[in-house]
Order: structure tokens, then sequence, then C-alpha cells
């Protein structure tokens, strides 16, 4: 599912038809860069991708300390793990029906749990495919929105009135709001492990 779309941006800004029929496409180009500027701004990816043959490596992509890999940068939003294999051997996931199991997923918190011993050093033979993306691949309310002001502000539909002693006069908004700039704050990856 997109991040938002260019209905989404037009009927924010009250956009005639006409508007939208001329301009969608230069809109949607622009939520394209939008997406990758608020995710430069907060540090991680926004909508879901998938995860290949990644190399858990200790200082590199993660930290290693005793039964806790506390993944890090984009990893640490992996919110899925199809299959996780350590020198060779595919290692089993506890849940509700295997609870010995040889891994979970904090999924929350982007740590991956070794059940009942430590992960030792296992050098470059922890290899790990799945899913991951900010708040599971749900995009959420809030950054949604900055996507949409942020696009609002470059194509310039995005007025308001301004009124003085002599009348009122339609500005143009060329920046997101500060509360929804603020909200941005709350996703940002502190550091590379959250």
């Amino acid at each position: 599912m997109p991040v938002c779309t260019s209905a989404d941006v037009f009927q924010f800004v009250g956009a005639p038809q006409d508007v939208q029929t001329t301009q969608a496409t230069a809109v949607t180009a622009l939520i394209t860069n939008a997406i990758s500027e608020v995710e430069q701004i907060i540090g991680r990816r926004i909508e879901s991708y998938a995860v290949t043959n990644l190399l858990i490596i200790d200082d590199v992509n993660c930290t290693v300390m005793g039964q806790n890999i506390y993944l890090g940068g984009p990893y640490h939003d992996i919110y899925a793990i199809s299959s996780l294999g350590l020198n060779g051997t595919a290692l089993t996931a506890v849940s509700s029906n295997n609870t010995t199991g040889d891994y979970f997923l904090d999924a929350h918190h982007g740590i991956i749990v070794r059940n009942g011993q430590n992960w030792g050093d296992f050098g470059t033979n922890l290899v790990l495919t799945g899913s991951a993306g900010l708040n599971g691949g749900v995009v959420p309310p809030a950054i949604k929105q900055a996507v949409i002001e942020i696009v609002a502000a470059k194509t310039g539909l995005w007025k308001y009135n301004v009124m003085t002693e002599g009348g009122r006069i339609e500005s143009t908004r060329t920046t997101i709001n500060k509360d929804t700039m603020d909200l941005l704050e709350h996703y940002r990856l502190r550091g590379m492990y959250g």
C-alpha cells in the first residue's frame, strides 16, 4: 500500500478538478521524492521491503550482546524473519506452538533473542531473510501527513489566507507544520540501534 496518493494531496489542499487532472503525474513524482526526504529525516525506511540473505555481522549492522542481537540502521525495523541460518543450519523461531525454538524476534525493539543461550561468536555465518519497514510496513498516520504536507508545500497548491487591516491576502505555504515535524521526531532512529 502506498504512503499516500496524489488524491490525498489534492484533498488536503482543496485542489479543483482541473488542477488534479493536469498535475496528478507531477504530484505522484513529488510523493516519491517526499518519501525519500522523510526517510532521510527519520533514518528509517517507511514502506515494507524484503531483506534477502542478510549477513548479520557484529559492529557492522548489529551489536551482539549475550543472548541479544540488536539490529541497527535500516535493519532495526525487521518485523518478520522467514529464515535464519547459523553455519548453514536453519534455526527455528519460538512460537506459541514451539516454545523450544532457537530464537525469537522482538520487532518492536529490533532485537533477535537467542532462546536459552548466548549467540557467541558466529563471524559471518548468520544469514537472515525476512521483511522490514517502519511500523511493520504499515505507514503511521503522522508519516503520511508529513509526506502530504511536504508535497503540498512543494507544489505551491497549499494556500492560506492572512487577514490584514486592508483585507484578506492569499498566501502560499512553503513549509510543513511545526507539529507535523515534531511528530516526525518521534519516529527518528536515535543512534544506530534505536
